[in-house]
């Protein structure tokens, strides 16, 4: 089962580096509140209120680096009628010092909870960035998601960028396409890159 995730997320990826400029046109940019980043979502997802940010990244604001989140954004999917819900959500942390993003990603995956099975994790190129990626799903009490965690540095910002929908055949079929798209479309404010050392 693993094995099929993994390929099904592979294409996928694949497929959204080489979809057309076009195929993008309808997704609308948001920001987070101190303007450190945007990310563009379609225009039936919505950004998500604070108290929806702050349970997705519950673990990340109690673990050791949860002092250092910044801001945070989440946004999810409209959920109509039998539509089971997709999420994509960017938490911005002030790192100690420039640091790779695979360094990143093992500093906080030590905080990572043993009810998630990783699938597979590694090097890529997400928006233009230099990434550290992780598929996995997370064991709920009655159900499981299937999630992606990036990784992003710029110069002393680090980015979490986490997604996910239902770990089912059919909800990871429909939106995994969309937030490939929209980890695509990830900037960072062009600022933090000539930040020097603070």
């Amino acid at each position: 089962m693993s094995r099929l995730l993994c390929a099904l997320c592979a294409v996928v990826l694949i497929a959204a580096c080489l979809a057309p400029a076009g195929a993008q046109s309808g997704l609308r940019p948001v920001s987070d509140a101190k303007g450190l980043f945007s990310i563009s979502i379609p225009s039936d997802w919505h950004v998500a209120n604070s108290r929806m940010s702050d349970v997705v990244f519950k673990g990340l604001r109690a673990s050791d680096v949860g002092h250092n989140v910044v801001s945070t954004l989440a946004a999810q999917s409209g959920g109509g009628d039998g539509d089971t819900p997709a999420i994509l959500a960017v938490a911005a942390v002030d790192l100690p010092g420039r640091v790779s993003p695979s360094a990143f990603a093992e500093a906080v995956k030590g905080e990572i909870p043993s009810g998630w099975e990783v699938t597979q994790d590694g090097r890529a190129i997400i928006a233009g960035h230099d990434a550290h990626f992780l598929y996995f799903i997370m064991h709920q009490t009655d159900y499981a998601l299937y999630m992606v965690m990036a990784y992003f540095n710029v110069g002393r910002t680090g980015f979490l960028v986490v997604g996910g929908t239902l770990n089912e055949q059919d909800s990871i079929r429909k939106h995994f396409a969309t937030i490939s798209q929209i980890l695509e479309t990830f900037r960072p404010n062009p600022k933090l890159g000539m930040l020097s050392v603070r």
